[in-house]
Parts: structure tokens; sequence; C-alpha cells
């Protein structure tokens, strides 16, 4: 880790040659017509590897250069060009100088991405400052879920056991374990709302459900094997559950489980909706996005990509509600353990 920070990257590409910028700004201008995945991935493609190095550049300036953060901060920056895209169809908008624009939006989101890593281990300093103070502060916040409660036959409380590091004597706790599931679910609610109202195209939010979230809910839910519960994610499962089935009835059913077997509340947004009736390229016919039959146009791999991307981003994006809560974000993180049977359906899959 502090070898990839004090690494300066590499300066290739840092100031690529008009090529590359005008073909950027050629898919681009296509993609703005078409709406076709294909252009948009194109584009991106032609534009990641004009302002990558940048990317790097500016996490290396802050002091939190990594893989973990440079993969953040480049899917915030291609999720930021979907939305400001979307944004000028709206007003018919298109934009002669795009491809040079986009080097703005990598860089401001760079430099969140370092701003969010360097806040939040500035607050882990803080506690660690402040000693017994810091710990007190962490559990009064706890006390809804009774953590500051004192052991049987003991001064000691539950949540200082939990701040045991100690991971083998916190895990065959009955109440840490209980306690860590109240947590949990706060947490893994905050995820799935971040899923339903992420301003994703609908077959990337659709990839994550199958593949990640439905297949676990179905095992701790009703012990259903769907697949091994030490993985994160399966898109061969997820491929064989969504066959010969458009994304209108994906969207539908999946809606219709989310308030069945996790919170009634869920509900996939309206921006999630409205983009189920804009027209896609299908083998060069014309297509409401909702009438697609998914597995017809997007392969296993093309779901495993992106229900690991949007993992990523969902998780982000969770994360930033939680931490306007300090104290439950650090509780969170901290009872969130391998022994739970929830921790693969949150940290699991090939990155996490």
């Amino acid at each position: 880790m502090e070898q990839e920070k004090n690494k300066v990257p590499s300066q290739d590409n840092e100031n690529p040659g008009s090529e590359k910028f005008q073909r950027a700004q050629e898919l681009y201008e296509r993609y703005f017509i078409s709406n076709a995945e294909a252009d948009f991935e194109e584009m991106i493609t032609v534009l990641d590897s004009i302002y990558k190095n940048k990317v790097r550049t500016e996490l290396w300036k802050k002091g939190c250069h990594d893989e973990e953060n440079y993969q953040d901060a480049m899917q915030e920056a291609r999720q930021g060009i979907w939305t400001q895209i979307k944004k000028q169809r709206k007003t018919g908008e298109v934009r002669k100088d795009f491809s040079q624009y986009c080097g703005g939006i990598y860089t401001h989101k760079a430099v969140d991405i370092a701003k969010k890593k360097n806040s939040y281990e500035q607050k882990l300093r803080e506690v660690k400052r402040k000693g017994k103070k810091g710990k007190e502060d962490q559990k009064s916040y706890m006390e809804v879920v009774y953590l500051d409660a004192n052991l049987p036959d003991s001064d000691a409380t539950y949540g200082e056991m939990a701040a045991d590091p100690n991971k083998k004597n916190r895990a065959e706790s009955e109440v840490f374990a209980e306690e860590s599931r109240n947590i949990f679910g706060i947490y893994f609610q905050r995820y799935c709302q971040a899923m339903t109202n992420a301003k994703a195209e609908p077959p990337r939010s659709l990839a994550l459900y199958y593949a990640r979230i439905l297949p676990h809910v179905l095992h701790i839910m009703y012990g259903i094997e769907t697949i091994p519960d030490s993985k994160g994610a399966s898109a061969a499962w997820a491929f064989e559950h969504m066959q010969e089935k458009t994304m209108e009835i994906l969207g539908e059913q999946s809606e219709e489980e989310m308030q069945e077997w996790l919170y009634d509340s869920l509900r996939w947004s309206e921006n999630f909706w409205n983009q189920m009736d804009l027209e896609i390229y299908v083998n060069s016919e014309r297509k409401l996005l909702k009438d697609v039959v998914y597995t017809e146009v997007y392969d296993q791999r093309r779901i495993d990509d992106w229900s690991e991307s949007m993992h990523k981003t969902v998780t982000e994006l969770a994360h930033r509600e939680i931490k306007k809560d300090k104290r439950l974000a650090n509780w969170a993180v901290d009872h969130i353990v391998e022994s739970d049977k929830t921790y693969n359906l949150f940290k699991g899959g090939r990155k996490k």
C-alpha cells in the first residue's frame, strides 16, 4: 500500500495526440444519437486511455494512490460522463469540445475520492488520538443495540469486547453476532436503496441484483442452493435465471421480490423506468429497451463485469450515506465479520 502511494505514475499518454481526442469526440456524438451501449463503452475506452494517468497523478499528489482508489475514481468518472450526456440529451445540446471537457470530470472525481479517503483516515487518527474518550464517543451511540450493556460478571461492556482485535473471540460471541446483524441490517438497507436510486442504466442495475443480491437472498432466507455462500457473485447463475425475459419483466419481477423479501419500501427509481422507454439498436433493429430480451443482447461476461463495477459504485453511494453518521460508520465496518453469512453479500466478490 505504501509503495503504491509513493510511486509516481507513469506520464505515458498524459498528453495524448489530437487523434485520440478527435476519436473520443466522434464516439461521443455517435452515442449521443444512438444511445447504444456499445458506442458508450467504445467512447469510454478511448477517454480512459486519455485521462487514466491524470487520475493516477491526482491521487498520487494527494498521497492516496493505490489500485482500489484508482478504480473507484475511474468508475465515478464514467458514471459522471454518462450522467452529463443524459442531461445534454434533454436540452439537445451537443458539446463540440466534449472530449476535452471530460478531463475536468476525471480530475474532479479523482480529487473527490482522495478527499474522502484522507478524511476517513483523519477521523480514524482522531479517534486513536483521543484514546479512551474517542472510544466512549463511539460506544455511547450503540445504546440502541445494547453494546454499552455490561458483560455478565464484568465491568467491561459488549462494545469494548467488540472492539477487541481478537477476531476469533468476537466471532464466538452470540451477543456480538446478534448486534452485528442489527447493524448490518441498517447498512444493507442503505446499500439496496443506493442500488435502486443509482443513476445507472437498467441493464447494469439488473446485473448487480441478479448476480449478487438475489442468489444470497434465496440461500439465506429459503435455504435454496443457488451459488456457494463463499462467493460474492455469480454471473453464470444470473445468466441462467434471466433467460428469455425482457428488461421490463426483469425490472418488475425484481421490484416485487425486493419488496417481498427485503424491504417493502424498495422500488426502482423513476430514472430507471424512464430509461426503459429509450430506444436502442439491436442487430441494426431499433427497439425500446424494455422490449429487449436481456440475455439475447448481453452475455455472461458482461453481467460479470457490470455486477462487479456496479457493486463498487453502489457500495460507495451507501458508504456516503452511512458516513454522515460517523459513529455508525465505524461500528458498521467493525461488525461485518467473515463468520457472518451476510459478509459476502456486502463485501464478497473478486475485489472486496
